[in-house]
């Protein structure tokens, strides 16, 4: 079983607040992941030639993020190396969260569609009005289809950049998807929270905070209204200062009551743990309805096929009775 990089972090973290030395701890992560093993082996060597973690991972940049690179830059400036590490681990931590809650809120949607694709052209097939070929090609077909246009939507999202018009517009239409919207929104703020705190409780500049975790927000609409932050903060401010009017009036409620009473990294807990679990409840939501929906199209066609069939037969019926 392939090693997370949660798991890299946390047994850095873990090592290296044990006293274990750096180098000693990379080359041992190097040793427990195929994957990472030549990257932590290039880094150990590096730092143990004099260069700095933070040096060593930017030569390696396509293997790490902004995040993590500026977040243990920040930890070598503070002496904080495994508290950074620490962060690092529970950040990835939350992203796997987030994925596994997607996958399984959507996957029992997804199988269904395509079971109803296959179900729809059951009548037709048993009442021999089509053959097996056009009985696959007609399940089969409208998936494709669907495969192209998903497949289409996601090379687009991709391949446009952070903030560019293209990405804004995407980003506006999926915010204002019922449920799906506010499961987006909901997520943006828990992640702006989950990298605030990291950066924070590793003792960055509030400004790197603020960067940072709107850069992390994951939708283009929300990291553009959280920016606010950054410049209210530049320019001698408050972070909440530069929070919208369109924020959720909780979550701008929250983050004044820890920021103003000193409590902000238990407040960004707080935070991003009731986001998290609104995006959740969000996209149960669309795992409940989606199915329902489903079923309700393929019991209407079916009907529909039932009504076409029996008024062929009454037909029939008719032109006998006539003759």
């Amino acid at each position: 079983m392939a090693i997370s990089r949660s798991d890299i972090y946390s047994n850095l973290a873990n090592m290296t607040e044990a006293g274990v030395p750096l180098v000693k701890s990379l080359r041992l992560v190097a040793k427990e992941s195929r994957r990472f093993e030549k990257v932590f082996n290039n880094i150990a060597g590096a730092v143990e030639g004099g260069e700095s973690i933070s040096g060593a991972m930017r030569r390696e940049r396509k293997h790490f993020p902004e995040l993590d690179i500026n977040l243990v830059e920040v930890g070598e400036r503070s002496g904080r190396i495994p508290e950074v590490f620490h962060s690092l681990a529970n950040w990835y931590l939350f992203k796997n969260r987030i994925f596994s809650a997607f996958i399984s809120n959507l996957g029992y949607p997804a199988l269904l569609l395509h079971a109803a694709f296959f179900i729809i052209n059951i009548p037709p097939f048993i009442l021999g009005n089509i053959t097996l070929g056009q009985y696959l090609a007609n399940a089969l077909t409208p998936l494709l289809i669907i495969y192209l246009f998903v497949f289409t939507l996601i090379m687009v999202y991709q391949l446009s950049t952070g903030r560019s018009p293209l990405r804004i517009v995407m980003d506006t239409i999926l915010l204002k998807m019922p449920l799906l919207g506010r499961a987006l929104r909901d997520l943006s703020l828990a992640r702006y929270c989950s990298v605030f705190k990291s950066m924070y409780d590793a003792a960055a500049p509030i400004l790197d905070c603020t960067r940072l975790a709107s850069n992390a927000c994951g939708n283009a609409v929300m990291a553009k209204r959280l920016e606010g932050a950054t410049k209210s903060v530049a320019e001698g401010g408050t972070v909440h200062g530069g929070f919208p009017d369109n924020l959720p009036k909780k979550f701008k409620l929250i983050w004044i009551t820890g920021e103003e009473s000193g409590t902000l990294s238990r407040s960004l807990d707080k935070l991003a743990e009731t986001y998290m679990g609104s995006a959740e409840f969000m996209m149960a939501q669309i795992s409940r309805w989606v199915p329902r929906l489903v079923y309700a199209l393929v019991a209407a066609f079916i009907a529909y096929l039932i009504l076409r069939q029996a008024a062929n037969i009454f037909g029939q019926i008719s032109e006998i009775a006539d003759f």
